[in-house]
């Protein structure tokens, strides 16, 4: 960073201080300071400035307070840091930096320069000196500082010589001291000294100076941190003191502020500080948050007529566009001489030219046909066949994604036991956390838009696992086969087998079994071969397939899949993933229903080899046995990076190999790898010593096993497919105080192998990867939820997970999973599925571009759904599409309508080419459908799912309106003094989206000054871990289903809307005599701290109108749900108006929101003797049912409404009957579909219905 030693570069050098001098006058230049042995002291006395200095050796305690302090009031500070303190402090040496403070050298070692009796006898030799100040430099370096310009050193101990100085002057340094006079250095000192002074000493002395004397040009020092011994910290009264300086009119400037250059230093550094705080400012405006670009040296070429100017890497962490780069280069040239204002200049960070950090998505010129990496791909890896809907033409058609969820369960070598890889936290664990973006939204994302996403955890939820071979092994289930026109035959090449319950270390199950083979047909009779599971339970399964690759394999083996909605047939290409699982869908299987995975020998393209290997069915439970390595186990130092490993000696127990006893989808990649075929190679590279970093070091090397033989890198062994990508998911960022948002940060890796991936391509496409998922990440959250969301850096920086794979990857850090503001949106659904498609956005526009080709975005799910019906055997569905407000192309083409009857399996659906379907139904069979919305790109989520049933009987029609959407995370809360904070399952657990397989157990850790000591004590926000293997339910969006089981018991016919179609006028109330209104735990609020307008109110003005006219025409209307009296009396956003039409026309009142916890109601006497019994509903969190934790009780609000039932614990009124001259009301203050089994809701339901047909009880 020094000068260029040239005469042109110093001639240059007079030029641009000759022209800064005449623009910005004299005053730019800092008055003369006061000096002491060569020491600067004091700065420009004339202006009531300060330089808060705080230096630091062995002891670091104060350094989170102090941080605080200067954060919360603003004020950047200097710190003047050993080598010892840089090298012991990593994070708060990060922290510093990342807020802006100047860091400055205190020697390395802290050592004793000059004599205390004799200040002017030196201790040290200037080799000594030298060595000792670089070193300081080095750890400085080491540890990520940007070392500022100018060269400021405090000395250790504060204490140093003419001769000292003039050494540092020697090496371009300029020794700066404390401004004596306030005694605010004595605050090392402890009760045992005879110079001890008291923090309050101190402090009164300081003001008593400044009022006497002022303290202009002050440099104040404070050390951050001293002896325990010492328990009164002045720290500790900073920010008493800023605030009393502030309010007595002083400014606070870091050293290189209050003292700046002079004529005297360095002329060309002056001119790199005006650049500097140009491009930090162009830094702080694109970023919205603090940080510093710094212009490390200047090249100038008078002959070319080019100037160079190389910064730090700040400047590579922005968003760069063109509109960026020119932002950039008129800013540096703004302050360019004239001479020197039509030279080509060039600014470069991270060694590239900056206009080389646009992606190519972003360019408006030429792209970079070097990070272009595209595959000629005509058959993927699978392919749904029964699909109605077209291949996406403009979407991930014929992409493959390797995507990873982060961490996971895994074996802790160190302490014998399994373990979650990060902390308790939040009522989560990022092992789990990150799985609930990945698995429920953004694989279906991709899938949907036509991607093979491959996976080295498990993806499948259930615990159950059915494993169905040609080998014998552990199970019932069957294996047979057909042979028609060719046969069946064993092949040569090794195949799965499940002999064994455990496997243990190097254990490969696809290499203890066989195959069978057979060549392909076009014409004649088909073979097949069968897979007949067993099933233990009714549920939803994951279906893989395995197979082996051999040559001349078949790239289009069907495969049909028969479960409860039917048969769903794939075409797999087994000319790549043999000899591992191949994930095909998720299928409803009934017990004992014949269901079954067929593999049939048909194609279009004959004697080409189909090969059959096992057929797994369930994510099932984990069956890797670990045991600490008997030569001892390695630890790192760090977490997941390259650290080195230190090997570790362990005690003589004996161990036996013992399996997790977990699910297997809580499991890390490594466990899974072994059971799915993968080398021990790739996941054991420890070899058995540290299942930590073979974890994650493991992942990228999967990656390129899965791409090894493929055009990715088709010289290295593997499963031959054709990765276009990598992602990885992770939340470890970090914890700020308050609502402060830590956010989201990328990391990629180009810095290896020559800046190439292995096909010769540039390793710079990732880094427009990591660019376009975290333009859209932020920019949609922003939007959706929280104006003051962080984009943090974009970092080129060695992480394994970024590093090793050898295609472009990503590893995201969307948010800190530890620090409770960015978790309160965190654990809500919306903003998980929000993410996930900002996510799924960026991939598409990044592929789009590899491969040139249109994008199209796929849709958002439907709205405003409902059916009627068009005759006794034909009812006709309708719904509108969803505008994306940011997505243009998100607009659906058509529509599937996928049917399922009496709650069996959904088909694999129709086109609807409108936004109306007309189908036939039989009576008495209760049929349900859900829309989803196609384009190009290809399909949504799907919609809410409605209900039907035409009865036998010709008793009336009921309408069962759908008025629960909410979605939330859990009820959080923090007290006005901040001291306490966190989420409480008790007020309110949330509503998962269908369900949540994150949660681990309810918060009991509220305070915020607790740290984190261990993972196993986790300070504020530690959480219980007694539901970490349950699946807690959700919203399912199927309630009118389970209501409509009760109506058609009952004898009736019932048909069913969303609340958003009566809303909007599509469904009239008063064409039905009954209407059940499902409100379950809907409830109006906000997220988080609420920045965006509140969502989910029980009761809209529309929805009030509708029913108030349906009951005045005569109509019966049931309404339940948890906060039907809560939402309209406890709510403050809740109008008089409100809570008058639900006393008026429903009949109710609320009487408080707390009205029960055991979960039982029982009948109570009154004038309606059809309702009786004794009901329980879901009170606690379960798997079957959300969980109602306080549901309402509610009272009759006219002399014709009558308590039927009560809370059996308090009897409180749980539901209120009103019989009128006109109309009937039931309003339960618990839902409906909450009662335990569907008997319970059959019986209660009738009960009410027979009510409504009793007579009124009004004279």
């Amino acid at each position: 960073m020094g000068l260029i030693k040239t005469n042109r570069k110093l001639n240059l050098l007079k030029i641009i201080y000759a022209v800064l001098l005449f623009i910005f006058s004299i005053d730019t230049f800092a008055k003369q300071p006061e000096m002491l042995l060569g020491g600067i002291i004091k700065g420009d006395a004339s202006e009531k400035q300060i330089c808060l200095v705080f230096t630091g050796d062995e002891h670091a305690d104060g350094a989170n307070v102090i941080m605080e302090m200067l954060e919360r009031n603003k004020i950047k500070g200097t710190f003047f840091l050993t080598g010892n303190f840089y090298r012991n402090h990593p994070a708060i040496t990060r922290d510093l930096q990342d807020d802006g403070h100047y860091l400055g050298p205190h020697s390395d070692k802290h050592l004793l320069y000059t004599d205390w009796q004799n200040r002017d006898s030196t201790l040290v030799s200037k080799d000594i000196f030298e060595k000792d100040l670089n070193d300081n430099y080095l750890a400085m370096k080491n540890s990520g500082v940007n070392i500022e310009l100018p060269h400021y050193f405090m000395p250790p101990y504060e204490w140093y010589n003419m001769e000292i100085s003039n050494w540092a002057k020697a090496m371009g340094v300029q020794i700066v001291n404390f401004t004596p006079g306030t005694s605010s250095n004595a605050d090392y000192t402890t009760p045992d000294m005879n110079n001890y002074r008291s923090s309050e000493t101190i402090y009164n002395n300081i003001l008593a100076y400044e009022e006497e004397n002022g303290l202009n040009g002050f440099l104040l020092l404070i050390h951050i941190g001293t002896d325990p011994k010492r328990t009164d910290k002045l720290y500790n009264r900073l920010d008493d003191l800023i605030k009393e300086l502030s309010n007595r009119g002083y400014l606070f400037k870091r050293i290189n502020e209050l003292i700046p250059l002079t004529p005297q230093d360095l002329q060309d550094e002056l001119f790199k500080q005006y650049i500097n705080k140009s491009l930090t400012n162009i830094y702080k405006e694109t970023l919205l948050r603090n940080g510093r670009v710094t212009v490390d040296s200047i090249a100038l070429d008078e002959r070319k007529k080019s100037i160079e100017f190389h910064t730090n890497l700040s400047l590579s962490y922005l968003p760069i566009r063109d509109e960026t780069v020119q932002l950039i280069y008129d800013s540096v040239r703004f302050h360019l001489p004239l001479e020197y204002k039509k030279f080509r200049i060039a600014v470069f960070s991270d060694q590239q030219e900056i206009s080389h950090l646009v992606p190519n998505f972003f360019r408006k010129k030429q792209i970079d046909k070097n990070r272009l990496i595209a595959y000629k791909v005509n058959t993927p890896l699978v392919m749904r066949v029964s699909d109605p809907s077209d291949i996406p033409t403009k979407g991930l058609q014929n992409n493959h994604l390797a995507v990873w969820q982060s961490h996971g369960w895994h074996y802790e070598q160190k302490l014998a036991r399994w373990e979650w890889q990060r902390a308790r936290i939040f009522q989560t664990v990022e092992d789990l956390y990150t799985q609930s973006y990945v698995v429920p939204f953004l694989v279906p994302m991709l899938e949907n838009a036509g991607a093979n996403v491959l996976l080295p955890r498990e993806r499948d939820y259930n615990r159950m696992e059915i494993i169905v071979d040609n080998d014998p092994g552990i199970g019932k289930s069957t294996y047979k086969e057909h042979n028609g026109k060719e046969s069946w035959k064993e092949s040569a090449v090794d195949g799965f087998a499940h002999s064994k319950q455990v496997y243990l270390n190097g254990e490969n199950p696809f290499r203890m079994g066989t195959i069978r083979q057979i060549q392909s047909i076009n014409r004649g009779e088909v073979s097949l071969a069968e897979w007949i599971p067993v099933i233990p339970e009714k549920g939803k399964y994951g279906v893989y397939v395995s197979y082996q690759t051999v040559k001349n394999s078949a790239n289009n083996a069907l495969y049909s899949v028969y479960h409860a909605g039917g048969k769903t047939d794939f075409k797999v290409n087994q000319q790549m993933g043999g000899g591992t699982w191949i994930y095909l869908g998720e299928f409803q299987f009934e017990v004992e229903k014949g269901h079954k995975v067929t593999l049939s020998n048909k194609s279009k393209s004959a004697n080409r080899v189909i090969t059959a290997d096992a057929v797994k069915i369930g994510g099932g439970m984990g069956n890797i046995a670990r045991m600490p390595h008997p030569d001892g186990f390695e630890v790192e130092n760090t977490k997941s990076s390259d650290a080195q490993m230190v090997k570790t000696v362990i005690p003589k127990i004996n161990y036996s190999p013992e399996v997790s006893g977990y699910p297997r989808y809580t499991e890390g990649a490594r466990y899974w790898m072994q059971w799915a075929g993968v080398p021990d190679s790739v996941y054991n590279r420890s070899e058995g010593k540290n299942d930590y970093t073979d974890d994650f070091a493991s992942r990228g090397v999967w990656v390129n096993w899965l791409a090894g033989g493929s055009s990715v890198l088709p010289k290295e062994e593997g499963l031959n497919i054709p990765l276009d990508l990598a992602f990885a998911f992770h939340t470890d960022a970090g914890t700020f105080w308050g609502d402060t948002i830590v956010g989201t940060l990328g990391i990629y890796m180009t810095q290896f192998n020559n800046g190439l991936f292995e096909n010769g391509k540039s390793r710079w496409a990732s880094r427009d990867l990591s660019e376009l998922i975290m333009e859209e990440i932020t920019s949609d959250i922003i939007r959706e939820f929280e104006p003051e969301w962080t984009r943090r850096h974009l970092w080129n920086r060695s992480y394994a997970e970024a590093r090793v794979p050898n295609v472009p990857t990503m590893l995201l850090e969307l948010l800190s999973h530890q620090n409770f503001a960015d978790m309160r949106y965190g654990l809500d659904p919306t903003f998980r599925f929000v993410v996930s498609r900002s996510i799924y956005k960026g991939m598409l526009k990044f592929l789009a571009t590899q491969y040139n080709r249109p994008y199209v975005i796929q849709p958002l799910p439907v709205k405003d759904f409902h059916a009627h019906f068009l005759s006794d055997t034909k009812v006709v569905l309708s719904w509108l599409p969803t505008e994306d407000p940011v997505e243009t192309s998100a607009t659906p083409t058509q529509y599937i309508v996928y049917t399922r009857v009496n709650g069996e399996g959904f088909d694999n659906g129709v086109i609807a080419k409108s936004n109306s379907f007309k189908t036939s139904i039989r009576k008495g069979d209760i049929y349900s459908f859900k829309i989803v919305a196609v384009n190009d790109g290809g399909k949504s989520f799907p919609s809410e799912i409605l209900s039907v049933c035409r009865s036998h009987n010709t008793l009336d029609e009921v309408l069962i309106v759908n008025g629960f959407t909410r979605l939330s995370a859990p009820f959080s809360f923090k007290t006005s003094s901040d001291s306490i904070a966190g989420f409480m399952g008790s007020v309110d657990n949330g509503v998962p989206y269908i369900a949540d397989h994150h949660f681990i157990g309810q918060m009991h850790e509220f305070r915020r000054v607790i740290p984190w000591m261990d993972d196993d004590a986790s300070g504020f926000g530690d959480s219980n871990a007694n539901y970490e293997t349950t699946a807690i339910a959700g919203n399912t969006f199927d309630y009118p289903y389970l209501h409509g089981l009760a109506f058609a018991e009952a004898g009736y016919s019932f048909i069913s809307s969303s609340a958003s179609a009566v809303e909007n006028g599509y469904v009239r109330l008063t064409d039905y005599a009954i209407v059940d209104w499902i409100l379950g735990k809907q409830k109006e609020g906000v997220i988080a701290r609420g920045a965006n307008p509140p969502k989910y109110k029980t009761f809209s003005n529309e929805a009030m109108w509708a029913i108030t006219d349906f009951c005045h025409q005569g109509g019966n209307i049931l309404v339940s749900g948890a906060f039907v009296g809560t939402d309209l009396w406890d709510n403050p956003l809740a109008t008089e108006e409100d809570r008058k039409w639900a006393m008026e026309t429903l009949k109710y009142r609320w009487r408080n929101n707390n009205g029960a916890v055991t979960g039982q109601v029982k009948a109570v006497p009154s004038p309606f003797p059809a309702i009786n019994g004794y009901y329980t509903y879901y009170n606690t969190l379960n798997s079957e049912s959300y969980v109602v934790e306080n549901p309402d009780a509610i009272e009759p609000a006219d002399e014709g409404a009558f308590t039927i039932l009560r809370y059996s614990e308090n009897n409180l009124s749980a539901g209120v009957l009103y019989l009128g001259e006109k109309y009937k009301t039931c309003i339960l203050g618990f839902p409906v579909e909450s009662i335990n089994g569907q008997d319970n809701r059959n019986k209660l339901i009738k009960q009410i219905t027979d009510a409504f047909n009793s007579e009124s009880i009004i004279n």
